[in-house]
């Protein structure tokens, strides 16, 4: 028992004095000068076209990829190797490995369970675990299997296609 206080004494002696007579530590999900809030991040990302890392919204190819009403995107963070985003339909959240001009998207990926008339959500995310290298050129992102297109993604928005 003994240790177990000695043990606690040492670690609050530590904290107090690695903090500075008058200074605050931060608090969670406060920024401090080191540390970009997301609006900060989302900016830099933009500037920066030569990473992955930001907002990027799906450039539909047929009028099916956005029957459901909402155009899927996608936001890269690179510092967790992390994605979050919308199906077009769900929200949906996961992780991915990228070395060079590959990727892959880890298949364990959560998403709401809304009901997408009209929308084929499965087939969006089968090919999202089918990509395997991607290209920037610019302010566009393309998603491949192989030397196969498989997404298309641009910083902006784009109309999505009217149903013939």
């Amino acid at each position: 028992m003994k240790y177990i206080i000695v043990i606690g004494c040492l670690i609050l002696a530590t904290a107090c004095h690695n903090a500075s007579p008058g200074s605050k530590s931060p608090v969670a999900g406060q920024a401090t000068a080191a540390t970009p809030t997301s609006g900060q991040m989302k900016d830099t990302a933009a500037a920066t076209d030569t990473s992955i890392a930001g907002e990027w919204y799906l450039v539909p190819q047929l009028a099916s990829d956005s029957a459901a009403g909402k155009l899927p995107a996608i936001r890269f963070d690179v510092a967790v190797n992390a994605f979050s985003g919308n199906t077009g339909c769900n929200v949906m959240r996961g992780t991915y490995v990228k070395a060079g001009d590959s990727i892959v998207f880890n298949k364990q990926v959560i998403t709401t369970r809304m009901a997408c008339i009209g929308y084929n959500e499965k087939a969006f995310l089968d090919n999202l675990f089918r990509v395997n290298r991607f290209k920037l050129s610019g302010t566009e992102l393309w998603l491949y299997e192989n030397d196969a297109v498989l997404f298309k993604w641009s910083r902006k928005i784009t109309t999505p296609l009217k149903k013939a």
